[in-house]
């Protein structure tokens, strides 16, 4: 910091680019969590992930979303409907902010599941399933009210 000469951003939270919201199944492992989802589309959940693709190839985003959702005790998880709409509302009032501010770039941070969601709202197919690794930056590129997608998952700092 001390070798930075650039004035400091300030830094806003927003609520709706936080992980999808698993409801009663926060906190529980990975196994409490997916091994009845995976058993219910006759495939088995494993701690390296092995039929994940399936299950995503069989239900999509949504039909997962929605699985958590189905399948938690509590009824608290988020539908696949609550995600995008928080999603939405919160990519509108960037835009808003930015315009306003004259921001010419603004950067998120999210999660592995809320950033393809958002990929898919925002530039719909363009996003196929890449790997969001911890720490990975994709950059959108914002003009004339439509979005374009630079990068997904680049890692080539961390390297």
């Amino acid at each position: 910091m001390a070798q930075n000469e650039n004035k400091k951003p300030k830094l806003l939270e927003h609520d709706g680019f936080k992980e999808w919201n698993y409801g009663g199944f926060e906190g529980k492992t990975n196994v409490e969590m997916w091994t009845p989802i995976f058993e219910a589309n006759d495939l088995t959940f494993d701690e390296e992930w092995t039929d994940y693709d399936k299950l995503v190839n069989t239900l999509g985003d949504e039909g997962v979303a929605d699985a958590i959702a189905e399948a938690d005790s509590l009824k608290v998880a988020e539908t696949y409907e609550e995600i995008t709409e928080r999603g939405q509302a919160a990519m509108d009032k960037v835009i808003a902010d930015a315009k306003k501010k004259k921001a010419k770039r603004v950067l998120i941070v999210s999660s592995g599941s809320m950033i393809p969601t958002i990929l898919e709202m925002v530039v719909p197919g363009e996003y196929k399933g890449e790997a969001i690794d911890n720490c990975s930056v994709t950059t959108l590129k914002y003009k004339d009210n439509h979005y374009s997608v630079a990068k997904i998952n680049d890692t080539q700092y961390v390297e």
